[in-house]
């Protein structure tokens, strides 16, 4: 599940809306970044990445743009 604990308020407030809905998320790497995709309904609902150093998080991502999400779904689904 999510490990950090401090969020900027949007994705903090996306983050308590998926888990409020109680919706599914898996782990995945993104970009070669460790990320969690959030799904509704069974379709992509949103994907937030990190980018880690070793001195921690350096950066958080969050994507919520259908046309991408739709995308990342179908590269995420479709058979190798």
């Amino acid at each position: 599940m999510w490990a950090y604990r401090q969020t900027d308020g949007k994705i903090g407030a996306m983050i308590e809306f998926m888990r409020e809905e109680d919706q599914a998320d898996t782990q995945a790497e993104i970009h070669a970044s460790p990320a969690t995709l959030f799904w509704y309904e069974g379709c992509l609902a949103m994907v937030i990445s990190l980018v880690l150093s070793a001195v921690g998080i350096q950066e958080i991502y969050a994507l919520q743009n259908p046309e991408k999400l739709a995308y990342l779904q179908k590269q995420l689904t479709s058979p190798k």
